[in-house]
């Protein structure tokens, strides 16, 4: 994956038929940055395999409140933020629970207990094909996850690119999504619902 391009969430576009549609929270779920709170409300995790023999690669998206976005019609709703986190689990299956610090792609990419390429964007709107997305990426900070089944009680805190900071808590269900890799690499350049493919820096 390379750092001069931005990829927003991308999965697959040719299988479909383990796909969730608008995944709802079951508790309470928001973030807040640079003194506003925003609630959230549709989380996925998207399984693009393995990294290593002990490293699994979950990227999880987190949805605003009233936002959807519906995988067989590659088509979404509603304007608000949106998080995305590439998270590195030692789990094969899902996100394993336990601390995850944030890393530097350049640096130990791909390690068990580590994120990287994460960022915040505001004002999205996901019925646009082509929306104005200004994304803030993270520059440090933590994750804890502790799974129940298909609950997750995830809380984060961090540093952004905009030295603000950012804390949040999300708690509910989150669907996984598999992704078919395309030739067995990473394949975020179909990306939906969104991609942007300028350069970042």
């Amino acid at each position: 994956m390379s750092m001069c391009m931005l990829i927003l969430f991308g999965v697959s576009c040719s299988d479909k038929s383990n796909r969730a549609t608008d995944v709802k929270v079951d508790g309470d779920s928001f973030f807040q940055y640079n003194g506003s709170t925003f609630e959230l409300g549709t989380g996925f995790l998207i399984d693009y395999g393995t990294v290593s023999e002990n490293s699994f690669n979950f990227d999880l998206i987190l949805l605003g409140e009233g936002m959807q976005f519906d995988f067989d019609n590659d088509t979404g709703s509603g304007t608000g933020p949106i998080l995305y986190f590439e998270l590195f689990s030692e789990s094969e299956s899902t996100l394993a629970s336990g601390r995850y610090t944030f890393s530097e792609v350049s640096e130990n990419y791909g390690q068990a207990g580590t994120f990287s390429w994460a960022w915040m964007a505001q004002n999205v709107d996901l019925s646009d094909d082509d929306p104005d997305i200004e994304p803030n990426y993270f520059t440090g900070g933590t994750m804890d996850v502790e799974r129940n089944g298909s609950n997750f009680e995830i809380s984060f805190s961090g540093t952004m690119q905009s030295e603000n900071q950012i804390t949040g808590t999300f708690s509910g269900r989150l669907e996984i999504i598999e992704d078919d890799l395309v030739d067995g690499s990473y394949n975020r350049n179909s990306a939906i619902p969104l991609k942007v493919s300028t350069a970042s820096e």
